[in-house]
C-alpha cells in the first residue's frame, strides 16, 4: 500500500532571514576520530530546538553540515539544491532554513512526511519528487545515534541502510546514477566532504555489527535495540523466530516488538 506524507501548513513556515550573529559551535567526533566543527548562528541554534523539539530528533552535526553543502550549489533555494536528481530537502530541513512562526510543541511535527510504513524512530530528510522513495534519519531512542535509512513504496516497509552520515548516503546513491548531473553532484559533494573531513564511504561492517547487538529482528530489517533497563523496562526478544513473525504479517510491518513495562 502506498503511503502518504503529511505536510506542514504553509503559515507554519517563517520565510523572513534574519541577521545573523555567530556565538556558538557545534561539535561531535566521529568514529574515525575526524572531528566536525561549524560555527552556528544564534537564530540557527533557535531553529535547531525546534528541530528538537518538534522533530524529536538531536541532528548530527552532518546535518547542518550538509545544509552548508546544499547552500554551496544553491543559496536562495537549497532545499532544491537536487532538483537536477529530483530530491528535494524536507521536514527538518524545511525547519532549518525557513524557521516557525509559531511556539513549537513537543512532537508536533513527528508525522510530517511519514509515509505508510515508516515507524516513529524515522525521521524523512529528503524525498524524491516522485515519492517513489524517501531518506531520513533512522533512531533507536532519541538520545541514541542515527543513521540513514531509504525506504520505497514497493518495499512494504523494509528500510535499506544507506550510511552513517548525509554525505556517504547521497554519494552512495550518486554511484548508481550515470546522468551528467549526477556526476557532476558527485564531483561537489566529495570536494566539500574533503574539505570537512567527512567521510563519504559506506561502511560494509555497520548493519553487520548492529545486528550483532540488536535485541530481535523486525521485519522493517533494521532490527529492535533498546534494552530492557534496570528498572525492568523495555523490549525483550520476540520468543517466535523472525520468518513466523512474516507469517503472521504478510502486508509488511514497521515492527515486531513484544514490550514489557
Amino acid at each position: 500500500m502506498r503511503g502518504k506524507s503529511k505536510k506542514r501548513c504553509s503559515d507554519v513556515i517563517n520565510g523572513k532571514i534574519k541577521s545573523q550573529t555567530f556565538s556558538k559551535k557545534f561539535k561531535s567526533s566521529q568514529e574515525e576520530g575526524l572531528l566536525f566543527d561549524c560555527l552556528v548562528s544564534d537564530e540557527m541554534q533557535e531553529r535547531l530546538s525546534m528541530i528538537d523539539q518538534g522533530f524529536h530528533l538531536k541532528c548530527p552535526p552532518d546535518f547542518l553540515l550538509f545544509y552548508e553543502f546544499c547552500k554551496s550549489l544553491s543559496l536562495d533555494t537549497p532545499l532544491d539544491a537536487l532538483s537536477d536528481i529530483n530530491f528535494r530537502l524536507v521536514g527538518p530541513f524545511e525547519i532549518l532554513h525557513l524557521g516557525s512562526k509559531e511556539p513549537v510543541k513537543k512532537g508536533q511535527w513527528s508525522n510530517y512526511y511519514r509515509f505508510y510504513h515508516d515507524p516513529p524512530e524515522f525521521v524523512t530528510l529528503i524525498m524524491c519528487t516522485d515519492e517513489s522513495y524517501h531518506i531520513g534519519y533512522f533512531r533507536d531512542s532519541y538520545e541514541s545515534e542515527s543513521f540513514l535509512a531509504k525506504s520505497t513504496h514497493s518495499s512494504n516497509g523494509v528500510f535499506e541502510y544507506c550510511g552513517e552520515n548525509l554525505f556517504a548516503c547521497l554519494r552512495s546513491i550518486l554511484q548508481g546514477n550515470k546522468c551528467k548531473q549526477a556526476n557532476h553532484l558527485s564531483k561537489c559533494l566529495i570536494e566539500f566532504a574533503s574539505s570537512k573531513n567527512i567521510s563519504t564511504d559506506l561502511s560494509p561492517t555497520y548493519m553487520k555489527n548492529r545486528k550483532k547487538r540488536q535485541v530481535c529482528a523486525t521485519t522493517n530489517c533494521i532490527g529492535l535495540m533498546i534494552d530492557v533497563t534496570k528498572n525492568d523496562i523495555g523490549y525483550r526478544p520476540l520468543n517466535i523466530s523472525y520468518s513466523k513473525s512474516e507469517s503472521l504479517f504478510p502486508g509488511g510491518t514497521t515492527s515486531c516488538l513484544n514490550p514489557n513495562t
